[in-house]
């Protein structure tokens, strides 16, 4: 090849060469998609790891289904949770360490099935680690190995009363027996349906609502005061800290529920919970 044609060779390769840093200078979007993709998709990460996430247990026979738009359900309660600025979810698996790791709040809506031995240990760890636990009770049988593993007790029968009954029946009442707390803020009375008796087994439980001074155990599920019942103030609502985190327990199930949410007490309640869980967040400042 002669001198000129390798000049002229070259020289094309440059002009080539210098045509596409042209090229490429002129069109950013394509050097910085990549880029901007990536902190993208980092950014809706971390918003996302930032929502703090409230855990509905089915796993357990819960009565009160978070998904349910029936009066037995408590749709009305995730929606409210929702506006709030937390991502509920479901769980249908035993509760083991992955289960329980990556949520901030825990919801077992009267269980109607036992814990095991495991799944007792890894709750306390939970909660003792910073976890945040809301129990409700449809029966105690199945919720009193739990209640004892936290510090709590809780009665044989359930809570009767005369005295703001309801739905003609003496387990369906208002309360208004309530102690200053940040989980009671604002509120002047609960509706109950259907509710147990608790009480602190640990020195540091807090009881916060209380039936009236006449109420009873109904042993016998017969309505009636009997000679035989116990008579006397009971608690209904308690919490305790343990460790780094929090423990709220409630008698009744149905608290929540759909057919009872809308009492302002009752939906007020749920807010103080999550708000003295974890603080305000989401569009519905508490």
């Amino acid at each position: 090849m002669s001198k000129k044609s390798t000049s002229f060779v070259f020289i094309l390769i440059i002009l080539l060469i210098a045509m596409f840093a042209f090229s490429s200078c002129n069109n950013p979007s394509k050097q910085s998609t990549g880029k901007n993709n990536t902190e993208k998709e980092s950014n809706e990460a971390k918003v996302k790891s930032d929502k703090p996430i409230v855990l509905f247990d089915l796993a357990h026979r819960e009565v009160f289904s978070p998904s349910d738009s029936g009066m037995r359900g408590m749709k009305k309660a995730v929606s409210l949770l929702r506006s709030l600025g937390f991502e509920v979810i479901e769980n249908q698996e035993p509760f083991n360490k992955d289960v329980l790791s990556s949520v901030n709040t825990v919801m077992v809506a009267g269980a109607m099935s036992e814990f095991t031995e495991e799944e007792l240990k890894n709750i306390k760890t939970y909660v003792e680690n910073g976890g945040n636990l809301i129990l409700t009770v449809h029966v105690n049988f199945f919720m009193a190995p739990l209640l004892e593993e936290l510090g709590f007790q809780i009665t044989d029968s359930p809570v009767s009363q005369e005295e703001d009954a309801f739905h003609g029946s003496n387990k369906d009442f208002f309360v208004r027996d309530i102690v200053e707390h940040p989980v009671t803020e604002g509120i002047e009375s609960l509706a109950f349906m259907g509710t147990y008796g608790l009480k602190g087994k640990a020195s540091d439980v807090k009881e916060l609502v209380f039936s009236s001074n006449n109420a009873w155990l109904d042993s016998n599920g017969n309505e009636i005061k009997d000679e035989s019942d116990v008579i006397g103030k009971f608690c209904l609502v308690c919490v305790r800290e343990i460790g780094k985190g929090k423990v709220v327990v409630i008698g009744d199930d149905a608290i929540f529920s759909n057919m009872l949410i809308g009492n302002d007490g009752n939906m007020r309640l749920l807010k103080n919970i999550v708000k003295w869980f974890i603080g305000e967040r989401g569009e519905g400042a508490i």
